[in-house]
């Protein structure tokens, strides 16, 4: 369904210092699993780096606002790397979801910078097409809901 212009309201979320835990902390990248499956969602992250534990919480939040996203019924989620955007209908909604996020990720330990706007959003195309040798992934979205994510 497309959203009328200026009527949906976006939530921006982005992992501070991620870029230069990455540089530091590097090589325990192989550490780190996908953890969305049973009681793990739920858990503190195990990772003993402070890359892995950060990046590892922030996406298990994520996936947290994920679900309540779902339960409210409409909206889109799009999560990648160490950012995610969140598509909500109402007001009230997406400060339910951006206060709870937030509180979830403070306690979790885990720094973010986060910007709620109206505007328009529209998806255009996500893709993902993977063989042994070659994997391509693309996300076309684009509004000013996303523009003003920071504002």
């Amino acid at each position: 369904m497309t959203q009328p212009f200026e009527t949906t309201f976006i939530l921006f979320a982005d992992m501070l210092g991620f870029a230069a835990l990455v540089e530091k902390e590097g090589d325990v990248l192989n550490e780190l699993n996908p953890i969305f499956t049973g009681v793990e969602m739920y858990a503190p992250s195990p990772a003993e780096s402070l890359l892995g534990y950060r990046f590892i919480n922030f996406h298990r939040c994520l996936n947290q606002a994920r679900v309540r996203l779902q339960e409210m019924g409409a909206g889109t989620a799009v999560v990648f790397s160490d950012s995610a955007f969140f598509r909500i209908d109402t007001l009230d909604n997406a400060i339910h979801l951006a206060r709870t996020l937030m509180f979830e990720l403070v306690n979790s330990a885990t720094p973010v910078r986060m910007g709620l706007a109206r505007g328009s959003y529209r998806m255009l195309r996500f893709l993902t097409d993977s063989s042994a040798h070659v994997s391509f992934h693309m996300s076309q979205f684009l509004g000013t809901g996303i523009a003003r994510r920071c504002v």
